[in-house]
């Protein structure tokens, strides 16, 4: 084919992924705030120091940068969510003709299961916190470019290209180990043809030691930096025993397993459990059908295992067990994988139609949800902007009838506050959580619709129970009893 039909070609192609993933997305080109949003306007810089002591190193440079040039990530956040889905985009279409290239098999194939593994409810998340979707359409692509190279893995120099570009990767972002290392294990399968041999093994071992190197370049590079600029490390690794390793381990698991059984409410039912199930019993029986032997059936479960452990393995080590969506994207390689693994026979099989058949079902069923859950992220940005203005309305009462003028916010939540509104669907971990049930948020969100800049301050529980009374709740705002003015400051109790 001509260079210049190629090239038209895969601009076709591209856009045609991109319309999908915009398509996904389109909801979140409407304004919207996580809770750091409403700060992050005010004090961009002081918000940017914060990635140095995480390890993010390149997304404090790039930030820097963004800054210069006038922009900010949340009050020009369109433009950076059209970056996050051409991130997306880019990485399907070149992963898919990656896979096309060493299986022999047809683009279009792998289209399906590339578009669900970056247009999920998961990876809705990243769109939701504005100031961090450069760094997180940053990370994806060079997490990807460092998978491209495992096609020329026998020669030294590519392997340290490999690296190079993880290193990168988690220098905007380490959660984005999960990608690299499914996509590279899935082109060493391809590569190989599907046979566990000398090759295949040590390629994805090779695979896993560029992943975790990486990883420790990154703390190492993380350290020095925090040495040069005086700025606190910020360990998030437990200092743990075997048992408590253990410990932490089960705990993961579960969290996994709860994950993966109900989607915590994400998807309907049980419809990704389900569907996983049949994809992976599916990979299974072809594997021991291809191979007629054990040896596919060991090579499978080696994936399977790697795959996930790959996302998980940094909930294993660090101290708090939170695992949100934005950390838990990569386990659609639970469907993914699977189908992934059939499409090599795709010309001869039937296992991999299915396979196939329930990836569009899938892909349909998460743009309806991703459409409904976007919903309900607008709205419940909707009534914090609607009680942040009630609450500058009485702001603006209180300073014509005293003179005085409000500088300082204390904030405190009542006996029994619930972090999400009842009218509010799919709250859970960071999602959907409203903005007056935090000090940082409940304070920044009144400075940011005011055009003011409040000093916010925690209240002591003792100076609540003076103020507002002891075991006070509230079921819905109430200003005239949750507002209590004091000179220059304003006590506000959250519910």
């Amino acid at each position: 084919m001509p260079v210049k039909n190629a090239f038209k070609t895969n601009i076709i192609k591209f856009l045609g992924i991109f319309l999908a993933y915009f398509f996904f997305y389109k909801l979140m080109l409407i304004k919207h705030f996580a809770l750091d949003s409403y700060g992050y306007v005010k004090d961009p810089l002081g918000y940017n120091m914060g990635n140095i002591g995480v390890g993010r190193l390149a997304t404090f440079g790039v930030t820097y940068i963004i800054n210069s040039l006038g922009l900010n990530y949340v009050d020009d956040q369109k433009i950076f969510a059209v970056i996050l889905m051409m991130s997306f985009a880019i990485s399907a279409h070149l992963t898919a003709k990656l896979f096309a290239r060493l299986s022999g098999k047809r683009y279009e194939y792998f289209i399906f299961p590339m578009i669900l593994t970056f247009g999920n409810v998961l990876a809705l998340e990243w769109f939701f916190f504005p100031e961090m979707m450069l760094a997180w359409a940053c990370s994806i692509l060079f997490s990807v470019l460092a998978a491209l190279f495992v096609e020329e893995f026998y020669k030294p120099k590519y392997v340290v290209l490999s690296l190079l570009f993880i290193v990168i990767s988690y220098c905007f972002y380490q959660g984005s180990i999960g990608f690299y290392i499914i996509l590279s294990l899935i082109a060493v399968y391809y590569r190989e043809k599907g046979e566990l041999n000398a090759r295949s093994f040590w390629s994805s071992a090779l695979v896993l030691i560029i992943a975790f190197s990486g990883g420790a370049i990154n703390l190492v590079i993380t350290r020095i930096a925090c040495r040069i600029s005086d700025f606190a490390f910020s360990n998030r690794v437990g200092e743990y025993s075997v048992k408590g390793l253990i410990d932490n381990a089960v705990k993961v698991i579960n969290v996994w397993w709860e994950w993966i059984y109900g989607m915590n409410g994400l998807l309907p039912g049980k419809l990704f459990f389900v569907f996983a199930l049949i994809l992976n019993v599916l990979a299974l029986v072809f594997m021991c059908l291809r191979h007629k032997g054990g040896s596919g059936v060991i090579y499978y479960i080696l994936l399977f295992v790697a795959a996930n452990l790959s996302y998980l393995t940094p909930h294993f080590l660090t101290m708090e067990l939170w695992m949100p969506q934005r950390t838990m994207v990569a386990m659609f390689a639970l469907i993914t994988v699977p189908v992934f693994v059939m499409l090599l026979d795709i010309d001869t099989g039937i296992f991999e139609w299915i396979g196939l058949i329930l990836t569009v079902i899938l892909i349909i069923v998460n743009v309806v949800k991703i459409d409904s859950i976007s919903v309900n992220y607008i709205a419940n940005n909707r009534m914090d902007e609607e009680i942040a203005r009630m609450i500058q309305n009485r702001i603006y009462m209180y300073e014509a009838m005293t003179g005085n003028d409000i500088k300082v916010i204390y904030f405190h939540n009542d006996y029994d506050s619930k972090p999400a509104y009842d009218s509010v669907a799919y709250s859970i971990y960071d999602t959907n959580r409203k903005a007056f049930s935090v000090d940082w948020a409940a304070s920044d969100c009144i400075s940011y619709y005011s055009g003011r800049v409040y000093e916010r301050r925690v209240m002591e529980q003792d100076i609540f129970d003076v103020i507002f009374g002891e075991g006070m709740n509230w079921n819905e705002f109430e200003p005239d009893e949750q507002l209590h003015f004091d000179g220059s400051v304003l006590y506000l109790a959250g519910y």
